[in-house]
């Protein structure tokens, strides 16, 4: 599974909720940011992804659009540099690459991606509360908006991922994930459109996969 995929799916589990988040002011902060974020049953967004890797001397650049359904999963449509959609659902990966057939993943058998995929659903879905299933959680407030900082509690999720800091206000715009090796991925969303409906037939055939 391609590094894409795997950050693709970290970001999929910031959408899932913290049902399990620390009490305190921690807690009260997650209840205010939980406030803040705008639920939807669809949610489309542009997203611009640049992972800098020690290796190499330039960062690599994704680019396309996402698609959440509510209790469907989020579409990823990458336009840029090549074309290719994965689809993240609560129960596995599909990816589409053109000329080739589907490929599915049960995130069952990865532990990691299980973790990330629950936490980004939550995220989209603005229920932050399950972050603190996976995750210690930092919350803060900051003018408008709102960051929080996550570091696994799993010594799975922790052997690769040392932080995750996702900011935004009504929608998440930004997610910064340091692994242990030193890379760091940067995703920022824009052109957030909510909304109840409005699938394509295409697109529509992607989520009953």
């Amino acid at each position: 599974m391609s590094g894409l995929i795997a950050a693709l799916a970290l970001v999929a589990m910031l959408t899932v909720g913290m049902a399990g988040a620390s009490a305190g002011d921690d807690g009260a902060t997650l209840a205010t940011i939980s406030r803040q974020l705008v639920r939807s049953q669809v949610l489309r967004a542009d997203f611009h992804q640049e992972k800098v890797m020690r290796a190499l001397k330039r960062p690599l650049v994704t680019e396309g659009q996402l698609i959440f359904v509510e209790g469907r999963g989020v579409l990823w449509q990458v336009i840029a540099p090549y074309a290719v959609r994965v689809l993240v659902k609560a129960d596995e990966i599909v990816e589409w690459e053109e000329g080739a057939s589907p490929r599915r993943m049960a995130l069952g058998t990865n532990p990691i991606f299980r973790a990330l995929s629950h936490v980004f659903l939550a995220a989209l879905a603005g229920n932050v509360a399950a972050l603190g299933e996976q995750f210690d959680v930092q919350a803060a407030l900051e003018g408008g908006g709102w960051q929080l900082k996550l570091a696994p509690k799993d010594p799975t999720l922790a052997s690769v991922f040392s932080v995750v800091q996702v900011d935004g206000g009504q929608f998440i715009e930004t997610v910064r994930i340091a692994e242990v090796s030193g890379d760091q991925t940067t995703i920022r969303f824009g052109g957030f459109k909510a909304g109840s409906g409005g699938l394509d037939d295409a697109e529509t055939a992607y989520f009953a996969y």
